[in-house]
């Protein structure tokens, strides 16, 4: 009867020690990340030069984060699921994202538009997630409208063949006069 006593006494005794940890199931801590090279940013916003740019990350605190989406202009980019990867590959038109280990690299390409490009990348390591935003800056330089003399394949061909002005009458005076 004693030994029933005392298995019941230190079982109750482990269920309590179990129950009173502070943490709760499913409590994680924050991600935190660096950036290899200083990155501006307004309002926590990452920002992009219209160019484009590559972005380095060092997670500190997780060792092998993955994708899990990102959007574009608020539509939204699953990662590709391939066995060798394991979600550390992401990309959209605008831009290539990729994890090893606990550094993600991001590339924008050049924004062409005259609109700022908003986009946003989130990794996950489980239970935590952790958000990136960027905002690519419009391109300022609008290309000037170019016109262009349209030529047919004979102007094009006789051209080629012959350097002188198509329609040209000599004068006699070593000049011609083209019309």
């Amino acid at each position: 009867m004693k030994i029933w006593r005392l298995a019941l006494t230190m079982l109750a005794a482990f269920s309590l020690a179990s129950c009173s940890s502070e943490a709760l199931d499913g409590d994680w801590d924050p991600m935190v990340w660096k950036a290899e090279v200083p990155v501006q940013t307004t309002d926590g916003i990452y920002n992009v030069s219209a160019d484009g740019e590559t972005f380095t990350f060092s997670c500190n605190n997780y060792s092998r984060p993955w994708f899990s989406e990102a959007r574009v202009e608020g539509e939204p980019i699953l990662p590709p699921y391939m066995d060798e990867i394991d979600y550390a590959l992401i990309y959209g038109e605008t831009f290539y994202a990729e994890i090893h280990g606990n550094k993600l690299t991001i590339v924008f390409m050049a924004n062409e538009s005259v609109q700022p490009r908003n986009t946003t990348i989130e990794v996950t390591a489980g239970d935590i997630f952790y958000t990136f935003r960027f905002k690519q800056f419009a391109n300022t330089l609008v290309a000037e409208p170019v016109e262009k003399e349209i030529k047919t394949e004979a102007d094009i061909e006789y051209e080629q063949q012959c350097p002188v002005e198509k329609y040209a009458m000599y004068q006699g005076d070593g000049e011609f006069d083209t019309f």
